[in-house]
């Protein structure tokens, strides 16, 4: 209970200091919640997504359409990198089929909702989202650990690497992924609020979440909002 008590305290001042120094650069109103983003003191984005979980990721795609595109052409860069002789439409085809088809039955409904959302918002083909989220899936990190004897103060030790190529750049702007970071602040209807922390164009997490239970960071910042 006290480590909890901790974690939303910690939480709260975190968003707090945000709230206070970041600036508003967009907001977009779905009809079960405002999806908003903003820049940190320290350059970071953070969205913040509310409502169903289809709105909140049409807000992203609203928000983000840009960012979320050079993610996209990001992974095709990649793809043409390793298989410069197959066709991006044959590659995502494969992964369509062979990857995301066998992991369909175990992605729960909500977050099948949030990708429909984003891809309608970005207008493009759901296909196309749900062979790259295919392809991010099969890509593994590397981890390692060492406690005990094999530390000098025998304190547990943990490290873990994406493991993603530097070649995740976008032809066409010649953006890297790794430019690319984004911190995300759920909060889901009906739900239990969360933080992730991904890239545009992505749902779901590649390093873990955090909950978050604290007042909403816009209810914090509402003298900062837009009011449109």
């Amino acid at each position: 209970m006290r480590q909890k008590r901790f974690i939303i305290f910690f939480l709260g001042i975190f968003f707090l200091a945000f709230a206070g120094r970041a600036e508003v650069l967009k907001v977009y109103r779905a009809e079960s919640g405002v999806g908003w983003l903003e820049r940190s003191e320290q350059g970071d984005l953070i969205l913040h997504l509310e409502g169903s979980w289809y709105d909140m990721g049409y807000e992203q795609g609203k928000l983000l359409k840009k960012e979320c595109l050079i993610t996209l052409n990001s992974v095709k860069g990649l793809l043409r990198s390793y298989l410069p002789f197959a066709s991006f439409k044959l590659t995502k085809k494969l992964l369509y089929k062979t990857v995301y088809k066998r992991e369909e039955p175990y992605i729960p409904e909500e977050f099948k909702q949030e990708l429909k959302g984003l891809a309608d918002a970005l207008e493009i083909r759901i296909e196309d989202l749900q062979a790259l989220h295919a392809m991010i899936f099969i890509a593994s990190c590397s981890g390692a650990s060492a406690f005990g004897r094999a530390t000098k103060d025998g304190e547990l030790y943990q490290t873990r690497s994406l493991d993603y190529p530097l070649t995740f750049i976008d032809p066409k702007t010649k953006t890297p992924l790794q430019n690319q970071s984004l911190i995300v602040v759920y909060k889901p209807k009906g739900a239990i609020p969360f933080i992730s922390f991904s890239w545009p164009g992505f749902i779901g997490s590649v390093g873990g979440c955090l909950l978050y239970t604290s007042p909403s960071p816009r209810d914090l910042s509402t003298s900062r909002m837009p009011s449109s």
